[in-house]
């Protein structure tokens, strides 16, 4: 008699499981928008949020931001509050 084997469709990622492709098991990163006038303030946050695995958007002032957010909606907007 052949031993009995367990399978739990749970942790399977083959096509037998239903509703679950290699796309849906994929994420997206996190996108972050920057809004500040000041170039170098501006350029720093991106480069650090970048290197730490964000998508990041950078922008000079609010109607590139409003646009920005129109186009591609981001999980956070980083703000200067004196522009």
């Amino acid at each position: 008699m052949e031993p009995v084997r367990k399978v739990s469709l749970l942790y399977s990622r083959g096509p037998e499981s239903p509703g679950l492709s290699d796309l849906s098991l994929r994420r997206r990163l996190p996108r972050i928008l920057v809004v500040d006038d000041n170039p170098n303030t501006m350029n720093l946050m991106q480069d650090l949020l970048s290197a730490r695995g964000y998508d990041v958007a950078a922008v000079p002032d609010a109607a590139q931001a409003e646009a920005e957010i129109f186009q591609r909606p981001p999980d956070l907007v980083l703000s200067d509050v004196i522009m």
